[in-house]
């Protein structure tokens, strides 16, 4: 994949599958070129986009992440210029949002709210922002996690040394007493079974949070915290 010398942006779309963003745009020869970012909301793909959740593609192609193809683009987005363009084809009667209207998410209301000269650069800046996070790198992880077919088993970790703590912690996280929480210690019982890798990296998330570790099988390969 070659990247041009300069982009100039005339053009974008948002869609409501939870946020994928399109921006169009032209080279310095006056060709088209299409950068798009995935939706980032749900790890799941979609069948009818054919596209990596979360994944930032250029024509079409996918871009390896934190790849110098990557680092490229994103520069070349940085110093776009922001140029807009009205659609060669009659687009349709504008919405008009009713004052009642409920509209689900913040992003959506000021995609809606917004004309098209103060979207291409607010979506710009977006994508730029979020490809060069650790959010991004994140995403990916759970977008693995979504396609791992594998089921998993998990307790909560500990030894002799951290038994009376991970007891009082336990109790907490599961609110079930200093008793039980010892009762479910001595008898190994699994937390979860025939947990996905999304609900496995859910549950290391909230218990991490208060100081616990977790032992799954089959050996869980990605991080748990």
């Amino acid at each position: 994949m070659m990247l041009p010398a300069k982009l100039t942006v005339h053009n974008s779309a948002y869609a409501l599958d939870g946020g994928t963003t399109v921006l169009q745009a032209t080279d310095e020869a006056g060709q088209d070129h299409a950068v798009m970012l995935v939706q980032h909301a749900f790890p799941q793909p979609s069948p009818s986009l054919g596209a990596l959740p979360g994944r930032l593609y250029f024509d079409r192609e996918l871009v390896p992440m934190r790849s110098d193809l990557e680092a490229g683009l994103v520069s070349l987005l940085r110093a776009a210029e922001v140029r807009y363009s009205q659609p060669r084809h009659d687009q349709g009667e504008h919405i008009q949002l009713s004052p009642n209207a409920l509209i689900l998410g913040e992003d959506i209301r000021r995609v809606l709210t917004r004309g098209p000269e103060d979207n291409i650069p607010a979506l710009l800046a977006a994508v730029v922002e979020f490809v060069g996070s650790e959010a991004y790198l994140r995403f990916a992880e759970r977008v693995e996690q979504a396609a791992d077919p594998t089921r998993y088993t998990v307790w909560v970790a500990w030894d002799a040394g951290s038994r009376n703590q991970v007891v009082v912690r336990l109790g907490r996280v599961l609110g079930i007493g200093l008793q039980a929480a010892r009762e479910s210690l001595d008898s190994e019982s699994p937390l979860v079974q025939d947990a996905t890798a999304l609900e496995v990296s859910e549950l290391a998330r909230r218990y991490s949070a208060d100081g616990l570790a977790l032992r799954v099988e089959p050996p869980f390969r990605w991080r748990l915290a």
